[in-house]
Parts: C-alpha cells; structure tokens; sequence
C-alpha cells in the first residue's frame, strides 16, 4: 500500500489544479496590490525598476493614507515577469502562476507531514488544503500569498533536517537558508523563519554548551547563504520595503490590539467554508490545534516558534488583514489539531483510544468530503459564468480607461480610491484622498459609483464632492464611474 503514497498525491495535485484552473475569472477584484505586482514585473521586463519606485513613492507620499509600500519584495514579481513579457496585462495569464505554486506547496506539506504522521494520514491531510474553497479561491488573484506558502512551506521542511541534526550538514543549510531568502524576497515576513531558526539553534548550543569554534562552523551555513543572496538582490533590485516599518508605527496598542486579536481569533473558520456549521468545526479544531502546540514534540519548536512569531507581528499590525495573511501558518494550524485531537485520546483505555482515531479520522475524512463539494460546485459556477470579468477589467472599466488615456494628459494626476491600479491602467500617476481640502492635489477626480452612497474604501460621494465648492466639471460618465476635471484658474503676472 505504501508503493500507493506518490500516485495518490500525484492524483490529488492534478485533481486540484484542475479545480484551481476551472475557479480562475477574465478579471480581477478591485484592490491594487495586485496592480503594484504587475507594474513591478513590468518594470522587470522593461528596466525601469527605479522609476516605478520613484512613481510608486510619488502615489504613497501624496496620499491621505498610505496604501502599501514602496515596492513589494520583488521575488513575486519576478515569477510574474515571464508571463507579463509574452502577454502583458492580461489577468488570466498572470493567475496562472498561482497554480504551480500552489503544486508545489501541496508537495511540500507532504514532505513536512512525513516525518510526523503516516503517509496516508499526509495525504489525507494535504487533501485538506488541496480541496480547500477558501485556497482555491485566492488562485483568481494576482497576489504573492500562495507562491510565499509553498517557499515557506517548503523551508519548514528544510529546516527539520538542518535545525535537528546534531551536526547540521553543509548541504542542508545552504538549502535552507536559499529557501527562507526566498520566502523572504516573496514577502517580507519570511525573515521570522530565520529568527526562529536562530533562536532554537541558539538554544540547543547552549544548552548542550558546545559553543566552541568547531561547533559553531556547521551553524553558520543557512545564515551565511541568506546574507549572500540578500546582498546580491540588493545590488539588482531597488529598495522600498523600508516603507512597512513606517507604516508598523501607525499601531495603537490599545484598542488595534483587541480588534486585531479578535479578527485573526475569527477569520480561520474561513479555512472550513463549505462545511455545515463551520464556526463549530473551526471551534473545535482550534480547542485541538492548543492541545496539539502544547503536546508537540521538540522536532516541532521551530514550527512552534515561526507560528508565535508571525502571529504576534500581525496581531500588532496596524490594520487586520484576510486570511490570505494566515495562509503560510494554516498548515502547522492543521497539524496541530490532527495532533491534538490523537494526543487526546492516548490516555484512554485501548477500546476507547481505537474509537477515539475513527473520530478524528471521520472528522477531517468530512471535512475533506465537503470541501471537494464546495470547491466543485465554486469551479462549476464560475465556468456557467463564462469566467466573469469583474472589478477594474469589466467593461464600463474598459470604457472609462479608454476615455482617460484619449482625453487625459499623461503628466496629469488623478484622485482615485485604488491609485495604484489606476496608473497600471492608464499610465497617469494617481493619488488616494478622502477629504476635501486635498482634492484639488489632484488635476482630474474619479468616482467609482459602485462604492455606494457612503464613505468607503477612502472615496468620497458624488454629493461630498459637490459640497467641496471646489470647480469641477463632470467630463465623463457610465453606470459606474464619474469622472471630475479640476478647473485651475492660471493668474496672470
């Protein structure tokens, strides 16, 4: 049976795969981070990396609220630009890439369960994520969240034969530390994979007191790799995530630190959509998943100690993300449950403990069943859809981009809730303002209709604009979009 171990997890990845592709849209959902990607890719293919940060700076810098950094780490960017390079901005293409990543995450959770459960239990908990709606989901976005979870993924594993071996072998921490660089130059947050790392090296050499020269030798190999490859990215690829710890400073630690601590408590029922009564489901995979982090051997601190770590930056984060920041610690979540739950029942009497391993076989058995239900039936009526175009690609989008770039001088800048998809759209440095007092640092002010009649998304109302008693004069309009010319008046020496 065992011979069956890679066939079946071949058959799963296919399976997933081919749901993933069927989930993908034409469009894109509105929200500009994806924007920021593509036009860093672009500025791969193109050699203009500099001048995106600069433009980029420009959007951060003039707007009431900063959107996001200067530049993301360019490792996403960089599996984008190949794709950018033959088709441009053409979102179906450029999700694309989400699939092999995701592929290759699936392996490597197989890989990191291995050494921990049986093989059939790996499989059946791969399947978990490979079925899972929620995951298949975030394939429709062009965002750096899945290709992080499998480098990530794939350094945990790394790092089980480099953290636990007694003498750490050469070979094995120059694979980890080029696996945490590139978790960290796909998102910044893959430092803390080298600081657990640290911190659980740190602690075996002193508590075994073998710090001497011959001892610390064989320590220093995925620090050194890492240092290399950093210092060698940084003389290619510019500088901008220095704009995150700016933004870290916007935390309050009063009230965020609730609000964050209960988002986060919440969001991971999202991990069982499609399941009856998730919030129940979710309940009682997190009661396991403590009892499995308590229980957990010591081959498991540095998952421990990565988990604690990323959980406490975004918990002081100045603003609650989605789940799609949770999805790297999802997989240790999961094996901390599966644990929890077997853990629970050893101290049963034989009869007891077997009827104990159905439960969390049947448990996680259902849960796999309904997810493949939710994410066929996601898959089925997205193709019935005909892969919608939504968001910034549909086509009263289509028809207000085609206005501005024929009707917009290319040195104007534009007011709009989503700048940064704004000028991969048209090429025209864009800005976000939601007070009146600084609509006029724009030069044209557009309105997308679909926010509503209320404040939201930092955009204010067609009315709230009128009430600015600022001259605007209503250019162009559709279903969906206002767009405002500002009426400067020039003033003669």
């Amino acid at each position: 049976m065992k011979r069956l171990q890679i066939p079946l997890l071949v058959v799963i990845i296919v399976l997933s795969a081919a749901l993933a592709y069927a989930t993908l849209t034409f469009g894109h959902l509105w929200g500009d981070d994806f924007a920021s990607y593509i036009m860093q890719a672009a500025s791969i293919t193109d050699g203009s990396m500099d001048e995106f940060v600069r433009r980029n700076a420009f959007t951060m810098e003039n707007s009431s609220y900063p959107v996001g950094p200067v530049a993301y780490p360019w490792g996403y960017p960089l599996l984008l630009a190949p794709v950018y390079a033959l088709r441009g901005v053409m979102p179906l293409a450029l999700k694309m890439v989400n699939l092999p990543a995701f592929a290759v995450f699936l392996a490597a959770f197989f890989l990191f369960l291995k050494r921990r459960v049986s093989w059939w239990e790996s499989l059946l908990l791969v399947a978990a994520f490979a079925f899972n709606a929620t995951f298949l989901k975030y394939h429709d976005q062009i965002i750096s969240d899945i290709a992080f979870t499998a480098v990530s993924t794939l350094a945990l594993w790394s790092l089980d034969r480099c953290a636990f071996d007694e003498t750490p072998k050469r070979g094995w921490g120059i694979l980890t530390g080029a696996l945490i660089f590139s978790a960290y130059f796909l998102r910044t947050v893959g430092i803390l994979l080298l600081a657990a790392l640290f911190v659980y090296r740190g602690y075996k050499l002193f508590s075994q007191k073998k710090l001497n020269r011959t001892g610390l030798l064989p320590e220093i190999w995925p620090f050194v790799t890492f240092a290399l490859l950093w210092a060698l990215a940084s003389l290619v690829f510019p500088s901008g995530e220095g704009s995150y710890f700016s933004h870290y400073g916007l935390f309050d630690y009063g009230q965020r630190l609730r609000e964050n601590f209960v988002a986060y408590f919440g969001m991971g029922a999202e991990f069982f959509d499609g399941l009856p009564a998730r919030a129940v489901v979710y309940g009682l995979a997190l009661a396991f998943f403590l009892i499995g982090f308590v229980h957990a051997p010591e081959t498991d601190l540095v998952a421990k100690l990565y988990f604690a770590a990323t959980m406490l930056l975004y918990l002081t984060w100045p603003e609650p993300q989605g789940i799609r920041f949770l999805f790297p610690l999802l997989p240790v979540f999961v094996y901390f449950s599966f644990l929890g739950m077997k853990a629970s029942f050893f101290g049963l009497s034989a009869r007891y403990r077997q009827m104990g391993l159905v439960l969390t076989y049947t448990f996680w058995g259902a849960a796999v069943a309904f997810m493949l239900l939710a994410s066929a039936n996601q898959a089925l009526t997205n193709l019935s859809n005909n892969r919608d175009i939504k968001g910034p690609f549909d086509p009263f989008a289509r028809e207000m981009v085609n206005f501005v770039e024929a009707n917009v001088p290319e040195d104007s800048v534009i007011v709009f809730f989503k700048p940064r998809a704004m000028r991969l759209l048209t090429g025209r440095d864009s800005i976000l303002m939601d007070r009146c007092e600084d609509l006029d640092r724009g030069d044209y002010v557009i309105l997308d209709l679909d926010r509503g009649e209320l404040l939201d998304q930092h955009q204010l109302t067609p009315g709230q604009v009128k009430q600015c008693g600022l001259p605007f004069t209503n250019i162009f309009e559709n279903r969906k979009f206002l767009v405002y010319r500002y009426e400067r008046i020039h003033l003669l020496p």
